[in-house]
């Protein structure tokens, strides 16, 4: 479909979204956008470049709490789920984006 696609039309750009994004770069040589910015398999919070995002390490008392206040489950499930659906909010906007500025009339 892809080479269809590139021969029909000259200099079109397909972009494949995706739950592999390095995956189906590789594979067929498009640009590609992460369909979801979490990893639901493995629970994982992920950059759209589909790496694991890095929090850096936090001052001394300021440790303390936080390690303190992952022993509280619910809590930190609740913190969890919050960023989660923060991090997709922002997601969302980056492919309406990404669809916006891409999308060509026939």
């Amino acid at each position: 479909m892809i080479e269809n696609l590139q021969s029909r039309i000259p200099g079109v750009e397909v972009v494949g979204i995706t739950l592999s994004p390095e995956d189906t770069r590789r594979r067929h040589g498009i640009a590609t956008f992460p369909i979801t910015e979490t990893i639901r398999d493995t629970y994982r919070l992920v950059g759209s470049a589909g790496s694991a995002s890095g929090h850096g390490s936090a001052p001394g008392a300021f440790r303390s709490i936080k390690k303190t206040l992952k022993r509280v489950t619910w809590l930190r499930k609740a913190v969890w789920k919050t960023r989660a659906v923060r991090m997709e909010f922002r997601h969302i906007l980056r492919a309406a984006r990404l669809v916006k500025t891409r999308t060509v009339s026939l």
